[in-house]
């Protein structure tokens, strides 16, 4: 019998195996967390495409941030670039980058505005800080 053992945390991955006697075994098939080969953050969605996004305060030590707010428009393209938009008096640019493990960061030209995360399979999670004290949560989705 062919008995594999990976050392955690790991990537998990289904793989089926023939024993010795002929039997077909399937199972998760784990590699170990010290690979070199980055994830692909997106195996069953394609990265590009139109998301929604919004952020919620969670610390506001100067009463001088905002509460929560969603962007009008965010584009992520195939190369990992993100472009977006939201109207806080007045337009602001948001930009950022999808790295190839899944992890991103992005700005908004107002108020030192910084947004970091990870994206997969069209999920957004997040936090974000901003001036003068601010921090919060974000979310967001792939648009259909």
């Amino acid at each position: 019998m062919f008995v594999c053992s990976f050392s955690n945390p790991a990537v998990a991955e289904r793989v089926c195996v023939k024993t010795d006697t002929g039997k077909v075994v399937c199972g998760q098939l784990v590699q170990d967390s010290r690979s070199r080969t980055a994830r692909k953050p997106n195996s069953s969605i394609p990265l590009d495409g139109k998301y929604s996004f919004s952020w919620v305060e969670e610390a506001n030590k100067t009463n001088q941030c905002v509460q929560t707010k969603a962007l009008q428009e965010l584009t992520i393209s195939a190369d990992g670039l993100i472009d977006g938009y939201v109207n806080l008096s007045g337009p602001n640019t948001f930009s950022g980058k999808v790295n190839p493990d899944g992890s991103w960061f992005a700005t908004l030209n107002t108020n030192g505005y910084e947004f970091k995360g990870n994206i997969s399979n069209g999920v957004i999670s997040g936090t974000y800080t901003a001036q003068p004290n601010c921090q919060g949560k974000v979310t967001g989705f792939k648009k259909p």
